[in-house]
């Protein structure tokens, strides 16, 4: 898929988790950049009352698009997007989770174990 972004930022990160699926050998990081290479209006936007809804407490999930602040969220996780609001940002932090960048999360976690892809 032809990525054709003029956004640098996202460019750069594409090729780092790319450059890290590879090195690793494993798809998942790949699989998030080819969901960032999509056109914008494509890509993922999950409300953090979504993501309550599909994880328990202790896990770590990787959203390859924006994390908005719609609904409330009581478990304690680890969330990892391209992008948050600072109302998602907030509600996620009063709950005892953790934001980190995708690029963040793939040189904590190389190998991808245990980590849930939400899109």
């Amino acid at each position: 898929m032809p990525f054709r972004s003029t956004n640098l930022q996202l460019q750069e990160l594409v090729s780092e988790l790319k450059r890290i699926s590879r090195k690793n050998k494993v798809a998942i990081w790949e699989k998030v950049a080819d969901h960032l290479c999509k056109p914008r209006r494509s890509r993922v936007e999950i409300n953090v009352g979504q993501i309550e809804r599909y994880v328990s407490k202790g896990d770590i999930v990787a959203i390859p698009g924006r994390v908005l602040g719609a609904g409330t969220i009581e478990s304690k996780v680890t969330i990892a997007a391209h992008k948050f609001t600072d109302q998602a940002k907030q509600k996620i932090e009063k709950a005892g989770g953790q934001c980190l960048s995708l690029l963040e999360l793939a040189e904590k976690h190389p190998k991808g174990s245990g980590i849930r892809i939400m899109r």
